[in-house]
Parts: C-alpha cells; structure tokens; sequence
C-alpha cells in the first residue's frame, strides 16, 4: 500500500472526528492506487468537496503549514 493525501480548496473544510481538515492540510490515506483513494473519499461524508490527491512523490508539504493528517474514513 502506498500512502495518498487529500488537499481541500479554499473553501473547502470538513471535521472528521476531533480534526478539521481545511486548505492548510492534507488527510492522508493508505491505498493501492489513486482510484482507490478517489473512491474512498467519495463514499466517505466528504463527497465531491476536495481539491486534488498527490501520492507520496508528488506532494509538496511547504503548502500545507498543518501538515498532514491521518485519519479513517
């Protein structure tokens, strides 16, 4: 499995649990592919409401001061 993060627009935030996901950071998610990370989060309560999905070797973390979150959903 190869790890995924999720990044929210500007206007885009969803509380998970405890965890407000917002632009400021990335919901990281374990996966075999990105279909499979797309496919979780629209069955998940976040729906269509994301920006973009990086895998790990195309994720630039200086954009995202909160850093990256796991969380499940």
């Amino acid at each position: 499995m190869s790890k995924f993060y999720v990044s929210f627009g500007q206007i885009h935030a969803h509380r998970i649990g405890t965890v407000t996901f917002d632009c400021d950071s990335l919901l990281e998610l374990e996966a075999n592919s990105m279909a499979e990370v797309r496919a979780k989060v629209f069955e998940s309560q976040i729906k269509d409401k994301f920006f973009t999905i990086y895998d790990e070797d195309n994720v630039d973390f200086n954009y995202f001061p909160r850093g990256a979150i796991s969380a499940i959903i």
